[in-house]
């Protein structure tokens, strides 16, 4: 709002009318002081040559420049494809990791329980409970990445997108967290029998992720989906029949398709499922011979596991329904 001369005319004819009328003075200085705090605000915001108003480009780099550290981010940000990347998505790849790295306080937040972090980390991560994150006010200006499992991300996705709403500007998810990670072959500090694991997808994160479009099953049980079953898996699964003849040409053909869909589409999970996890081993020798192994998911405890896992869970919504049926009493005899 601006304030010129005529304002200040009416304001003090506006003030002599009121003490023809009133008399009093207590009244005068307590209008006079009000009108004249705009006054004095805007004064001030001439004298500092820009303000949250006036900013003649009203960039964001403008309007923190005073800040150096949060000037540094927002310039590194705009100047590359990561300001478009985290419009879209909170999801950030390793590459956009590696270009945010250098800038000054940069974290990587490892949200995992104490005692996973503490069996393997990414070096030079820092473990922060993810419902404490948005109590830390000083991260609100500094370059966040937020580090899982990366087998499912969604809760981390939710995470991120209310820490934006709260003033966490710069805040990302890696993709694919620290299964990413360890697959792209760079270091993690710590247990590495642990660091092998990453790649089993338990039964209850493949029931979260059932609904997911970016996760492919590859099936390569001897049972397959029965008819029941199929309606708790992804949409997109595709069958590999075993092959008792000739499983040279068997665990060809998984290699081949794992090569066809990455192609396709790179970005997708892929999670193969066998009839259990003895199988994995044989094809994983396969696998890594064709070095395609890496950064493919395997299902823990295969088909098998996640059939009891389906049951469980539908024993369990069954007794809910139950128990939220009204009850009904017999009227009692006399």
């Amino acid at each position: 709002m601006q304030y010129g001369r005529k304002d200040q005319l009416f304001a003090s004819h506006v003030i002599a009318r009121f003490v023809r009328v009133s008399g009093s003075t207590l009244c005068v200085f307590a209008i006079s002081l009000i009108l004249a705090i705009p006054l004095a605000i805007q004064s001030a915001m001439a004298a500092d040559g820009h303000g949250l108003a006036g900013n003649a480009s009203g960039s964001k780099s403008q309007l923190i420049s005073q800040d150096p550290l949060c000037n540094d981010i927002e310039v590194a940000v705009d100047s590359s494809s990561l300001r478009r990347q985290l419009k879209r998505s909170c999801l950030i790849s390793l590459s956009g990791v590696d270009e945010l790295r250098p800038l000054n306080g940069f974290s990587l937040i490892d949200v995992r329980s104490d005692s996973e972090f503490s069996s393997f980390r990414i070096a030079g991560s820092i473990n922060i409970p993810l419902h404490q994150i948005k109590t830390k006010e000083f991260l609100k200006k500094l370059p966040v990445v937020l580090v899982s499992e990366g087998r499912n991300t969604s809760d981390l996705e939710m995470a991120c997108r209310e820490l934006k709403l709260v003033g966490f500007r710069n805040v990302a998810v890696l993709d694919g967290g620290l299964f990413a990670w360890y697959s792209d072959n760079r270091v993690l500090e710590g247990d590495v029998a642990e660091q092998a694991k990453l790649n089993r997808m338990t039964a209850a994160e493949l029931f979260e992720m059932r609904s997911s479009p970016s996760l492919t099953v590859i099936d390569i049980s001897a049972s397959g989906e029965s008819k029941e079953l199929k309606s708790w898996l992804p949409a997109k699964v595709i069958k590999i029949p075993a092959n008792s003849k000739s499983k040279s040409k068997y665990l060809a053909r998984i290699s081949s398709e794992i090569l066809k869909l990455r192609k396709k589409s790179p970005q997708k999970k892929l999670l193969l499922i066998s009839d259990d996890d003895v199988v994995y081993e044989q094809v994983d020798r396969k696998l890594k011979s064709a070095k395609v192994s890496s950064g493919v998911l395997r299902l823990a405890r295969g088909m098998n596991g996640y059939r009891e896992h389906v049951e469980k869970q539908r024993l369990i919504w069954s007794r809910k329904e139950q128990e939220a049926q009204p009850r009904r009493y017999e009227a009692c005899r006399g």
